[in-house]
Order: C-alpha cells, then structure tokens, then sequence
C-alpha cells in the first residue's frame, strides 16, 4: 500500500521536478533572499517576509548549501516531504482505526487532491509540506502517548509540535484537533454507543493534558500576528471591516468544500471581493456550512468521524479564513493542505462498511480508486500551470479576469522573459483595478523606466507615495526608482538625496543595492572616494552584486588602482556582467601589463558587446584601439 501511495504520488508531481522557480514569492523566499544566499543561521531566527518561520528557512538554506540556485533540488526536497507526509498519515490512521483500506483512501486523497499541488510545486511553499510532515510526527507522537500516557511520551508530543509552528505557525489548532481525536478514533472520552454518557472526568483529563500545548500555540498566534502588524502584512479594520471578513470567511468555507467536491477554476490568487459581496451570496454560503454543521452534530453518537472530521476541517481553516486577514486574497488552494484530511475523513469513514454485502463493499472500492484516479489525473494537469510565471498567472487570469494580483504577476513574469512591451498592458490594468495597491505602481515605474520612459516611469513612482498606507519599504523603493531616474537624467545631487532617504526609511532590506546606487552618485558627482565607500558597504552586504563590482572597478581605475580594479572585474564576469565597458576596461589592464594577447581577446570581446548594443561612438573608439594593438603600437596608458 505505502509502495502504490508512492507511486501515484510520484506520477502526479514528476513534472514539477522540471520547473522552474516562479516570479510570486520565489524571488523573496529563494532566488533574491541575499540573506538565504549568504549563510549563516542567526537571520533565520528573526521575522523576515512577514513571517517567522526558522525551521523553514534552515530547510531552504540545505538546500541552497547543497545545489546553489538549482530549482530542481528545491522541488525534489518539496515532492519528498510531501510523499513522507502521505505516508505518515496512512500509518498514523492505521495505527488508530485499524481500517486499512480506509486509511489509504485518506491518505491517497490528501496526497493527489489538486487543491494541494499549489503547496508542493510551489518552492515557496516549502512550510505547507514541511509543517505537513512534523504536523503527522505530533499526530503519531500522540497516538503512541494516549497508550501509555506519561511524561516523556507527552514532552515528545509537545517537542514535535513546537517544531511545526517553527515551520509554519497555522498549526496553532492542532491542540484542538488532537481533542478532537479523543473523541474519534481514540475513544479516550468514554462517549462511544447509544446511550452512552460522556466521561466528565476523562474529557477534564484530556482538556487538561492540552493546556500546555494550547499555551504554546496561543504565544506563537501573538508572536505572528504581532510580526505581521508590525511589517505591514496585516490589513486594518479601516481598509477591511469586520462584517466583510465575517461574510468572505463563510464563503470561502463554502467555496472550499465545493473545489473539494468539484476541483475546477484553480488559481494561485482569489480576490477578495471587499464590498462586492452580496447578502445572498453569503446568505447562501451560512446556510451551507450551517446545514452541514447541524448534520456533523446529528452524527455524533452513531458515525463520531463525520462529526470529527468536519470539525478538523472547520477548525484547522480558522486562522485563515480572513477574520484576521493577512493580503488581498479571499481564499488559498494552499490552506486547504492539512484541513482537508478532515473532509476526507468525514467521506471515508462515515459508513460502516464491515457491514455491507461483499458485492456492494467491492463495488464501493471500485467507486473510490475511480474518483482517487480522477482527481490523479486533474491535479498532474493542474501541476503543469506552475511550470512558469506567465503559464500561472495566465491560468489565473482565465479563472477571474478582473485580478490585480495576477496581472500584476503576470507583468513581472513577461519583464523576467524580456517581453516588457507585453507586461507593460499587465501592468497598467492592474494599477486600474487597485488604484490605492503600491506594487504595481512601483513595478510599472520600473519597466517604464527600462524602457526609457522616464518621464512616465517618474510619475507612476510618484503615484506610489501618494498612496495612503504605504510601509517604509515601499516608501524607499520609491525614492530609490525616483533615485534611478535622476542618475539617468544626469542629476547625481537629487539621486543622492533620493537614495538617502531610501536607506533612511529602511536601512536594511535593500540597503546593499541602494549602497551600491549611491555610490554611483557620488561618482558621478565627482566624488569618487566617496563612491568607493559606498560600493565597498554594498559588496560588504552583499558580494554577489556583479554590476557593483563593476562600478568600483571603474571608479579604482579612474584613481589608478589598477590592480585592484582588475580583481573587481573578474569577479563581475565571474558574476555574469557582460558590458562592453568591463572588456574594455580589462583589455586596457592587461595591455598595460604587456599581456597583449589577452588583451585583445578582451577588447574584440568588448566591441562584439558594443556592436550588438548600437553603441557606435565605443565601436568606433574600440575599432581603432584594436588596429593600434594589432599593429603594436597600443598601450594600456589613459
């Protein structure tokens, strides 16, 4: 059984070990996280990205140490926690229900459903599949302690908990859950049969053993709403009022039960419909989980896994049904990742099928490896639309055109394929759609701005500040595009002005590339010393900035430090800078040095660059450096 669960699994995910990383989080989480990159383990131990996630982080940062920016290690890495995951919940179901066959459909649902390939081909979701795993480790944890209750079973249960809210703090519920399981399949409550009584001094037993863990779960529910708010991640009541979360909050619990149901119209990004939500809509959607809750209760005493599993999906949704809302999204494919082995439990077990003739009970068998086949096939379909950024965020956009979040991902994923003409549509009409959202205004400045537009570019950055609410990132980046566009306009006083501000509002986030920036504003405000001292901060914070080793060997070239110069633009080749003015600058070097060969190597080099570019004034220039050199009559002086 465990051998077939691996299999199917393995079918549905192979493709994503082909994929990429995609422009919406993988960029903050893996491939521009400097932090990440770097090493070290103290960051990970801070908030970072709204979060504060440490055994995530140090899972990413193995995997950084052990394949570099190979997406392929990542998705491998994803794809096995998830398998585990799978097959720690056919194990641990066994182990309490003893129904094996039962316990394999759940654990095949939870490993093939298509809501859940949003959390393992998606790198950034690397807590979902993670936590997933330590969340099975807790529930075995607890089966083995409800045995033979005693303290070392018991702190082993709380140890494997409290690394799962370190990877992932929706875990908080798990107390609850485990509560739950006292009911149905332990039976530790005594409430099992008709007429059967509930065991007062059992179920105060069992609430009691979970006050430690309910402790634990309510410090790391502070900690993250309070690293949240103070980042700026957490929507106000003033932006989103109570009665509009109350309202999406039960049409999203309907909405999950239908894509569980019925898995079509997936999509990275949901909108939330803020006040287009109507009365009937979630009229309709109350009366739904009202009715379903009503029958969950009725089924209490004769099927206790109906009722207990509802409850596991209804509570294990709670932090993140929006009545705290975190973003703009009114829903996630990805939060449905652990709730739904609750609806799977609640289908699987609600029949006493021991009961049942032989002939139905194989017909029933039959029925369900048709429907586990079918949602195999539909989520290997559904694995596909993350092979990119513009396949998901196009998928997105058929699901709901009107999606600010997806056009503006989709902008950046046609900017990321070199297709800017084409983002640039994206763009704008998500800055229609979310006029009073910063993002998509700064990223619309950085492309116009790409595109030499710089007028346009100023003012959509100036767009950016006016917005209420903005935090000081978003603020520094603003200053820091306006920054760009005064270097480009040939005005190093106000860029450095700019980018002070920038570093002022926030010191930290990007403080490498703004240093980077600013020296390149002291330089050209003819203060290369200056500039060099920046430079040398930015590489401090950062090495990998191939284009800042670049500019300080220029500026160190322009005082004489030839030799130093010539360190910094091996590193930036080393780094990918390919600029005719680096190949220039090293033929230059070695031509001094006699290196004539070598030299000319790196000038053909710069002016193959300079061609391709249209730069006929350094064509020129570089032609006639060439002839001298050929001719022997050229030397690295000036």
């Amino acid at each position: 059984m465990c051998g077939a669960l691996l299999l199917v699994t393995g079918w549905v995910f192979q493709e994503s070990l082909g994929h990429g990383f995609v422009p919406y989080d993988d960029d903050r989480y893996v491939t521009a996280n400097r932090l990440l990159q770097q090493g070290g383990w103290a960051w990970m131990w801070r908030p970072y990205e709204h979060n504060w996630i440490p055994l995530t982080w140090l899972s990413l940062s193995l995997d950084h140490r052990l394949a570099g920016l190979d997406p392929f290690a990542y998705h491998l890495t994803n794809l096995v926690l998830h398998g585990a995951a799978t097959l720690g919940f056919y194990g641990v179901f066994v182990a309490m229900t003893q129904a094996p066959f039962r316990s394999a459909l759940v654990a095949a649902v939870f490993a093939v459903h298509p809501l859940h390939v949003e959390s393992v081909a998606w790198v950034s979701e690397r807590k979902d599949v993670l936590s997933g795993c330590l969340f099975v480790a807790t529930l075995a944890a607890y089966v083995h302690y409800a045995r033979a209750p005693d303290w070392r079973r018991y702190a082993g249960v709380a140890a494997v908990f409290v690394a799962g809210l370190l990877a992932k703090p929706m875990l908080v519920t798990l107390p609850v859950l485990l509560l739950l399981l006292d009911r149905w399949p332990l039976r530790r409550l005594g409430w099992d049969g008709p007429g059967a009584e509930l065991d007062r001094d059992a179920f105060a037993r069992c609430l009691l053993e979970k006050l430690p863990l309910l402790v634990v779960a309510g410090g790391f529910a502070w900690w993250t709403a309070t690293v949240q708010q103070a980042t700026g991640a957490m929507t106000t009541v003033d932006e989103l009022p109570l009665e509009l979360r109350a309202g999406n909050a039960v049409l999203s619990l309907a909405r999950y039960v239908g894509k569980a149901v019925w898995p079509e119209t997936l999509a990275v990004f949901y909108p939330h419909p803020g006040a287009g939500l109507t009365t009937a809509a979630w009229l309709g959607a109350s009366a739904f989980a009202v009715g379903l809750t009503a029958l969950a209760w009725r089924s209490l005493r004769h099927r206790p896994a109906v009722a207990v599993g509802w409850a596991w999906f209804v509570v294990g949704l709670l932090p993140v049904l929006g009545l705290v809302q975190v973003g703009r999204q009114a829903m996630a494919d990805r939060y449905t990742y652990l709730p739904l082995v609750g609806l799977s439990v609640a289908v699987v077990f609600a029949f006493a099928v021991e009961r049942w003739r032989r002939p139905v009970a194989a017909a029933a068998a039959v029925l369900c490896l048709g429907a586990v086949a079918a949602l195999a096939v539909r989520a290997r379909s559904q694995v596909d639309v993350w092979r990119d950024g513009v396949s998901l965020f196009e998928h997105a956009l058929a699901a709901a055109p009107d999606n600010a979040t997806a056009r503006h991902g989709l902008g950046v994923a046609l900017v990321e394929a070199g297709r800017r003409d084409e983002a640039l549509a994206h763009l704008e009409r998500a800055t229609a759609l979310a006029p009073r959202w910063a993002v998509p205004q700064l990223t619309l400045g950085d492309v116009l701005g790409l595109l030499g537009r710089y007028a346009e570019a100023g003012r959509a950055y100036e767009r950016a500040l006016s917005l209420p609410g903005l935090n000081r990132l978003q603020q520094a980046t603003a200053e820091a595009g306006l920054a760009r566009l005064a270097l480009a306009s040939g005005d190093p006083a106000s860029a450095r002005a700019r980018l002070e501000r920038a570093l002022e509002l926030d010191p930290d986030a990007r403080a490498a590339e703004w240093h980077g920036l600013l020296g390149l504003a002291r330089v050209f405000g003819g203060d290369p010393v200056a500039g060099i001292a920046h430079y040398r901060e930015a590489l401090a914070r950062d090495p990998a900035l191939g284009d800042v080793h670049a500019n300080l060997a220029f500026a160190l070239y322009g005082l004489g430090q030839w030799p130093e110069a010539e360190a910094h633009l091996l590193t930036a080749l080393e780094l990918g800078v390919e600029s005719a003015q680096v190949h220039e600058s090293l033929g230059r070097l070695r031509l001094g040095r006699g290196q004539v060969g070598a030299a000319e190597a790196s000038l053909s080099q710069a002016l193959r660059l300079a061609q391709e570019a249209g730069d006929t004034d350094s064509v020129a220039r570089l032609h006639q450096l060439l002839d001298r050199v050929r001719a022997g009559g050229a030397t690295g002086d000036g």
